[in-house]
């Protein structure tokens, strides 16, 4: 039955798994009544870490990319939720389907793949059982009247128990039904109301709208729609029903550029996103919207979709279709002229009428899996108050002439589009936004520089543009977001005068500048004099082609910086580099010392740190001698992979709040490093999580005890030490590792009332060595500490 909280289950399930890090990967993936194998495929590849699918990639070709993912794991849990019909292939997916576990070598001659956890949730048990052929089944049943109860209390707190309101509370419950999505639905929506709104809503509930879907129980039904009803701002429901016609998963950023254009939205880019982003959140607090594990998505449960489709189909101002209706639908064309929308999602539709006259449209969105769809030339002349229009994966030699008609058109959206003559675009002169993510197109017009109301451009992993010209940018005065991510990186340098594409000095006439994302093969195109007064997002990649150009830390400062050369960096690099929270650099030519050299000020903001293959690397910092430096006060993560050279990862004296909010540090075959920090700054990493060390060579020893005997180390029993929230230590090939401290006993920094290794390992779930030789001896270091019996405690090893 739906609404029993299966969904809620498995994200739980998920979220433990992530938590005791049982898993190489946990993948959760919305299978829904329309499943969809490439969005699915989509969801898997990003929970394994791979990069974003290649536009219009075969199903096919998506689950090899699945599976040799998945042959460099060992075990991986994935998720499928909500499977209404049992056409979901698998194998097809790209998911190993077989009770062989990954071997080692010399045992199964079947291809090995990793170990694969499969759970499903369904509304109908016998899918799973008999159609999916589970061997394993759990059934969800009604909540009891008095677990009900408890959970309308738990949210309603007790104000549910109060004289006005606690008979009307228990009947509200029992109308629910013991159904959970239901109860805490009304009773998130009635929470801070008056008694007469819940007399109200009890009142509603014992008359079920006319309009259920099927599949929907009645008191669901009721329940969502008494929480639509309670919003409380006529912009807070519009929102919620465009998110509706988004549906599952779906970009904040799109819903932010379809607000934009009808004009539902504030003025400028920024002024909006943070409106969108407090009305989300408003939403989810209602339970109308659910948390999605990616920070730039939003979800919703499939009976409140269903039901919102329903609540903004009743009204007859707008038309939904989806792959599960019958073209005959889209036939009617008397019903159309008086549609405010209409969002046509892989809808059965086999042409479209040379001309459609629909005058009060305002949003009109075609999401196309049919490259044989034409869009006759005269289609949109009926159509001239529209406002957003959204046409996401068609194949166009040339747009539309009538497209030119909309005038009063705001938001053009060509999503994942092959597109080939778009000069046409340049004469809707109130577009404010063009979004082009992932489409292919070898070319941006010249004409597009006559859009000088755009306030966002939006040019992502276009990666066939080769070609800007020169002053297209210069005459966006009003522009805020440019999006160039993995896209167009061939700029012109400025002493060549005779190349035909725009410059990098374009970019300086965007005063009005807040968010950019761009690639720029090599740091000497960036002018001198380049610099953006008002930038606070960027993504700005640096040197070559970089692969993962995504980040899931959630970061809106993203520097990435790959030296081939020694270089004197420019203005606009050095204030990057100041106000970046997350900093990527390889090579780094000729830097020695990355903080001396890069920042000086200790990179304030900076909260995650990567360096690879930096060969010339000595230290990341190294402060004066005498000197207390405060360095990287923000920082989290620190990941070093391939510095050959690198002696000591800190060196010097540091203030308190240095590196104090530090909680992974991982280290990767950095050969010269034999201790990864001091006695004195392991005191400051009272937030460390997480300790990766792995193939370093001259490893010895974790914390270096060399400072050890002055009298100022003397730490009280009752502070907080070091170690006491380490949840994961790993110690992978490392032949001279000899202990984790070797004055392990007199250590003051755990709590001597313990052994010092007995007190740091009990607080550690996660112990983990991997081909590591020396364990003998480690294992004897900890046997005279009185140790050794943690090392094969269950709960504190799982390996």
């Amino acid at each position: 039955m739906p609404g029993m909280g299966k969904t809620m289950l498995a994200k739980e399930v998920k979220r433990k798994a992530e938590q005791d890090k049982l898993f190489d990967a946990v993948v959760m993936a919305l299978v829904s009544r329309n499943a969809d194998s490439n969005k699915i495929q989509v969801e898997i590849a990003r929970g394994l870490g791979l990069d974003q699918l290649p536009n219009g990639i075969r199903t096919q070709d998506a689950a090899e990319l699945i599976k040799a993912r998945l042959k460099n794991m060992k075990k991986v849990l994935i998720i499928l939720d909500d499977i209404w019909v049992p056409g979901i292939n698998l194998e097809e997916l790209g998911i190993p389907v077989t009770n062989e576990p990954k071997t080692k070598e010399g045992g199964s001659s079947r291809e090995e793949f990793a170990e694969c956890k499969i759970l499903l949730t369904s509304r109908d048990s016998d899918v799973l059982s008999d159609l999916m052929d589970c061997p394993l089944n759990f059934s969800l049943h009604q909540l009891k009247s008095e677990e009900a109860w408890e959970l309308l209390k738990k949210i309603v707190g007790d104000r549910a128990e109060s004289k006005e309101l606690h008979s009307t509370a228990i009947e509200i419950v029992q109308e629910c039904g013991g159904l959970p999505l239901a109860i805490t639905t009304i009773a998130i929506a009635l929470k801070n109301k008056k008694p007469f709104e819940w007399r109200d809503a009890l009142t509603k509930l014992r008359k079920p709208s006319s309009e259920n879907f099927d599949g929907i129980p009645a008191k669901v039904y009721s329940a969502i729609e008494v929480s639509y009803s309670s919003l409380e701002r006529e912009k807070l429901k519009k929102t919620f029903l465009l998110c509706c016609l988004m549906g599952h998963k779906a970009l904040i950023q799109d819903l932010l550029k379809y607000g934009v254009g009808l004009g539902l939205f504030a003025n400028t880019i920024e002024e909006a996103r943070d409106e969108v982003l407090t009305l989300i959140r408003q939403l989810r607090a209602s339970s109308l919207l659910i948390d999605d594990s990616d920070n730039k998505r939003f979800d919703m449960h499939d009976l409140i979709h269903d039901v919102a489709v329903s609540i903004t189909s009743r009204d007859r101002h707008g038309l939904l279709l989806t792959g599960d209706h019958e073209p005959r639908e889209w036939s009617d064309m008397e019903a159309k002229k008086d549609f405010k929308w209409i969002w046509l999602q892989k809808a059965n539709i086999n042409e479209l009428p040379d001309e459609f006259e629909s005058p009060q449209l305002t949003l009109f969105s075609l999401v196309n899996d049919d490259r044989s769809l034409k869009i006759p030339a005269d289609f949109f002349k009926g159509m001239q108050r529209l406002k957003v229009l959204d046409l996401t994966r068609i194949h166009m030699s040339s747009l539309p002439s009538s497209i030119c008609l909309l005038q009063n058109l705001h938001t053009l959206c060509l999503h994942h589009s092959v597109l080939g003559d778009i000069r046409i675009i340049g004469e809707l002169k109130n577009l404010e936004i063009l979004s082009l993510p992932w489409a292919v197109v070898e070319e941006l017009p010249r004409e597009i520089g006559q859009l000088t109301r755009l306030k966002l451009l939006d040019l992502s992993n276009c990666t066939k543009l080769r070609m800007i010209p020169p002053r297209v940018f210069a005459s966006m005065s009003r522009l805020e977001e440019l999006f160039l991510g993995n896209s167009f990186d061939g700029w012109k340098v400025e002493e060549n005068e005779n190349q035909r594409n725009a410059g990098l000095a374009e970019l300086k006439h965007l005063k009005k500048l807040t968010n950019l994302e761009v690639c720029i093969p090599d740091i000497r195109m960036i002018p001198k004099d380049l610099f953006f007064e008002n930038l606070k997002i960027f993504k700005i990649f640096i040197g070559r082609k970089w692969e993962g150009q995504y980040s899931s830390s959630g970061s809106s400062r993203i520097l990435k910086l790959h030296l081939n050369a020694s270089i004197n960096f420019n203005y606009l690099v050095k204030m990057l580099l100041k106000v970046t929270e997350e900093l990527h650099l390889r090579k780094l030519a000729g830097v020695k010392n990355v903080v001396d050299e890069l920042n000086t000020e200790g990179f304030p903001d900076l909260e995650n740190l990567y360096v690879r293959n930096a060969s010339e690397v000595q230290h990341i910092i190294k402060s004066a001698e005498g000197v207390s430096f405060n360095a990287f006060p923000s920082l989290e993560v620190l990941f070093l992979q391939n510095l050959i050279n690198l002696e000591k990862i800190f060196q010097g004296r540091f203030k308190d709040t240095a590196f104090n909010n530090l909680r992974i540090i991982t280290i990767e075959c950095c050969d010269k490093v034999k201790n990864l920090f001091s006695s004195s700054i392991a005191r400051q990493l009272l937030h460390l999580q997480e300790i990766s060390v792995t193939d370093c060579s001259n490893m010895e020893e974790i914390v270096d005890d060399k400072e050890q005997g002055s009298s100022n180390d003397i730490v009280a029993a009752t502070e907080p030490k070091f170690g006491e929230v380490l949840r994961s230590l790993r110690l992978q090939r490392l032949p001279k590792l000899s202990s984790l401290h070797k004055s392990c006993r007199h250590l003051p920094l755990f709590n001597e009332q313990h052994d010092a290794f007995i007190h740091y390992v009990g607080f550690i779930s996660r112990l983990e060595m991997v081909d590591y030789h020396p364990l003998e001896k480690l294992g004897d270091d900890m046997a005279q500490q009185g140790a050794c019996r943690f090392l094969f405690q269950t709960g504190i090893i799982n390996s």
